[in-house]
């Protein structure tokens, strides 16, 4: 199975090298997304995610390390989410940065569909501003479905 990396923050350039990397291999049945990032864009992550849930290929995430913000949107997009055994996860209520009344104003609307949009694909609401969980409490929540504590 070919495999991807998606390492570090979330932005256009990951959106780029994604889809550089699915042109590459258009023809394949499955395909394998290793993923450790402390997030980034959710424009990017909710770009990566839509085009794997409308794809015929099927995909496997790994998660390595970390998994935070919207790269839980990318792990939401696999077929197969796997985790190994010390891999940390982090998910909050979404947030729009920006600086300024107009900005504030103008972002409202946005912050309004990406609440919606990451309400859907996340198993689990947010109780406070942010929440930080193991493996097996992930597993438990539905971000993952196998826990790697060993070599295959």
């Amino acid at each position: 199975m070919k495999t991807h990396k998606i390492i570090g923050i979330i932005n256009e350039n990951t959106l780029d090298d994604f889809l550089y990397f699915i042109e590459k291999n258009k023809r394949a049945r499955k395909l394998e997304i290793y993923l450790y990032s402390n997030g980034g864009s959710g424009e990017a992550a909710f770009a990566i995610h839509d085009f794997m849930k409308c794809s015929k290929i099927k995909f496997t995430v790994t998660c390595i390390g970390r998994v935070e913000s919207a790269a839980l949107v990318i792990l939401a997009g696999g077929d197969l989410k796997k985790a190994y055994m010390n891999t940390v996860f982090m998910h909050h209520r979404p947030v729009i940065n920006g600086g300024g009344f107009w900005d504030n104003f103008k972002h409202r609307s946005k912050l309004s569909i990406f609440t919606k949009s990451y309400q859907s694909i996340i198993p689990v609401k947010v109780k406070n501003k942010q929440e930080y969980m193991d493996v097996e409490r992930a597993k438990q929540v539905g971000f993952i479905d196998e826990i790697i504590t060993k070599p295959k």
